[in-house]
């Protein structure tokens, strides 16, 4: 909908291995080796030359799809994606290295948020558990993940117990992402005579 809305051109920052099928007038992809680098890296790099950057492209706002930005470049808008680091009991499932990083990753959050005060959060459950931890007040909306409602197909399905119903879920394996709950609810349906089949890609974590 770019065409119908009041934007001249959207930049996307990312690394050399972004990469899309789609053609736009409207946006253009920066590739920079420092976004394939770690953590610290890219945010040292981000704190000294992002503003620079976006103030040569002439750019109004800057959306940070990760929700870490120490620079002076304003107005910016946080995304708050990744609950763990504001999730306490994460510290009975992952060693102290993970520990470690979560806790950097949550005072990195917190120290953006303060300086921005314009965060969207992508559910109410990430909502929750970043309001836990601020004790200041902030500018904010809450907005899911999903499809536009137009290139979604309705599609009844019917009781026919010989078909197969073939659902794909995709994410790493790991505790918060509650696949043995999801697990227990296929194996419920199944039990109802509705056959469904599920495929699970990602990567899995032997410890």
């Amino acid at each position: 909908h770019l065409d119908r809305k009041k934007i001249n051109k959207i930049l996307i920052f990312g690394n050399k291995r972004i990469s899309f099928n789609f053609k736009n007038k409207k946006i253009f992809f920066i590739k920079k080796k420092i976004f394939s680098k770690n953590f610290f890296l890219t945010n040292i790099w981000k704190f000294f030359y992002l503003s620079k950057e976006l103030k040569k492209f002439q750019c109004d706002k800057l959306i940070s799809m990760n929700g870490h930005y120490f620079g002076d470049f304003q107005p910016t808008i946080l995304v708050i994606q990744n609950s763990l680091p504001f999730f306490n009991e994460s510290n009975n499932f992952f060693y102290f290295h993970d520990r470690f990083k979560f806790f950097i990753q949550k005072l990195s959050h917190i120290l953006s948020i303060k300086k921005s005060r314009n965060v969207i959060f992508v559910s109410n459950s990430i909502k929750k558990e970043v309001f836990n931890n601020l004790n200041f007040k902030i500018n904010h909306i809450v907005c899911y993940h999903g499809a536009s409602k137009k290139i979604l197909i309705k599609k009844k399905t019917s009781r026919n117990k010989s078909k197969v119903f073939n659902l794909i879920y995709v994410s790493q394996y790991n505790y918060h992402k509650n696949h043995l709950n999801l697990f227990k609810a296929i194996k419920e349906i199944n039990r109802k005579k509705i056959r469904v089949r599920l495929d699970c890609y990602g990567e899995f974590f032997k410890d």
